[in-house]
């Protein structure tokens, strides 16, 4: 491999990272936070009777989006680390890949169909039942599940973002 080609590909593999972690973290930061405040706030005019259900029919799509990407992203750099030449921080950068790849898996094989056979299990919206009831204690303590699987994927992609960088210029 030239060392042009290989700096090519470092720099396509900090872009990828960056644009996944970054992705992450605006969803877990920003979008998420802010819909789920706003529908809740929402005046009497707008007010939904059901403000969780319906931010969760936005975030759900979003949600599935990004795994498809953070799939697709993933796959991309650890090809692309594969002729990295320089090896360095290898098991690093591929376990922090590795790492988020397993929760964008485990989130999209179980965990997001589980969360969505519970709703339709579900006589009313998530919100109407009460906190005690099983469906509704069920479906909350996936979600913690699903809190756990994003972290482990931005703590992956953060990891290997930051063995990533270029020790050239210390």
């Amino acid at each position: 491999m030239t060392a042009r080609w290989a700096v090519w590909a470092a720099g396509l593999r900090r872009l990828l990272l960056g644009g996944w972690l970054g992705a992450l973290a605006g969803f877990s930061f920003l979008v998420a936070p802010t819909l789920f405040r706003v529908l809740r706030a929402a005046g009497p005019d707008r007010a939904s009777p059901a403000p969780n259900a319906l931010a969760g029919d936005v975030v759900v799509p979003v949600l599935q989006g990004l795994a498809s990407w953070g799939l697709v992203l993933g796959l991309l750099t650890l090809a692309l680390l594969h002729v990295d030449p320089e090896r360095r921080h290898i098991r690093w950068r591929v376990g922090g890949i590795l790492l988020a790849l397993l929760c964008v898996v485990a989130s999209r094989a179980w965990l997001t169909p589980t969360m969505l056979d519970l709703l339709q299990q579900m006589a009313a919206p998530v919100d109407a039942l009460p906190p005690t009831h099983p469906l509704r204690a069920r479906f909350d303590g996936m979600h913690g599940y699903s809190s756990g699987l994003h972290l482990g994927m931005l703590l992956g992609v953060a990891a290997a973002l930051w063995f990533e960088r270029d020790h050239s210029t210390r």
